[in-house]
């Protein structure tokens, strides 16, 4: 049954692979095969599943090893983080929408869903569009799902007629949550087992405030500054670049000090490209951004002598 895993799991038929495995863990409880167990998981986009299996082989492996390391501690210690890290973004995300703030929610359940397709992050996001009246995009959301989790289902009875994929109970559960969600977005009623948005105002958090998709007002007075910021600093470093150039031609080749200054001619050219770089990003950026956002902003500048000189002081409101 394991090496019947192996060759599934090699042949990406994972849910074929999860059965196998989970078969022969009824067998034997060896480390090795709670591992692959957490394996399939992952590539099934369950990442708390795999979680909690990836802990259990360490917690295994320990026991039965005295401590040992295992000769895969890092990779496992690796898939631990990432996936404890789309846990705690999911979880962070139904917090966000059971206190009624699903625009604060929306992103953290983008980010989850940049790194795992697991159905439960899909629904989260169905719901922050569905609390913020976007009714056709929450209906894309889990009509993409509900299609997705419903092949699973198909492809599988196509090729086993004659038995169920292990975790078939949690699929048709995904599924008819899926559904259950579809109809309140079509009636516009509360979800089931969802707390309606609180009356409350929301938490002044630049994801509440902005509208999805939209930039929030000033940002292009931001990159206007940044823009001013680095062109100023590439003249600076090209300046000190052609000082320290001057300063090696006044040494002879075999001097320390020759090498000293030609090193910092060498290091002020190339700052002051990657500042001019930089700067030409940013003054690109200012002008994509529009000008009815910059003009909502307000930029001045002050200059005032002083008895060596003059200084340069100034404020950004947006």
């Amino acid at each position: 049954m394991f090496l019947d895993g192996k060759k599934h799991y090699r042949a990406k038929r994972y849910l074929e692979a999860l059965r196998s495995f989970q078969q022969a863990r009824s067998v034997s409880d060896r480390p090795s095969i709670v591992m692959m167990i957490a394996n399939c998981y992952r590539q099934l986009q369950h990442p708390d599943r795999a979680l909690a299996h990836y802990r259990e082989y360490l917690a295994g492996w320990r026991r039965a090893n005295h401590q040992k390391p295992s000769p895969y501690q890092q990779v496992v210690e690796s898939h631990i983080s990432h996936m404890k890290t789309i846990v705690e973004l999911v979880r962070r995300g139904e917090a966000l929408l059971q206190e009624g703030n699903p625009a604060a929610a929306l992103p953290v359940f983008q980010a989850a869903n940049q790194q795992n397709s697991w159905p439960r992050i899909r629904v989260g996001i169905a719901l922050c569009h569905k609390q913020l009246g976007q009714r056709s995009r929450a209906l894309t959301v889990i009509d993409a799902t509900l299609a997705e989790r419903r092949k699973v289902l198909s492809d599988w009875k196509q090729d086993h007629p004659n038995h169920l994929p292990t975790d078939h109970e949690q699929i048709e559960r995904t599924i008819d949550r899926l559904e259950q969600l579809r109809r309140s977005v079509d009636s516009g009623a509360a979800t089931p087992g969802q707390a309606e948005p609180s009356r409350q105002p929301a938490l002044a958090t630049p994801a509440a405030q902005d509208p999805p998709g939209e930039q929030p007002a000033g940002r292009s007075v931001l990159w206007l500054a940044t823009g001013i910021a680095t062109a100023a600093l590439a003249v600076g470093f090209e300046v000190g670049a052609w000082v320290s150039y001057s300063q090696a031609n006044q040494h002879f080749t075999h001097e320390p000090e020759y090498d000293t200054y030609r090193s910092l001619t060498i290091a002020g050219h190339v700052l002051a490209g990657v500042c001019a770089a930089a700067a030409g990003t940013s003054f690109v950026l200012y002008y994509m951004s529009g000008p009815d956002e910059a003009a909502a902003s307000q930029a001045r500048l002050w200059i005032q002598p002083t008895a060596g000189g003059a200084t340069v002081s100034g404020a950004l409101r947006f």
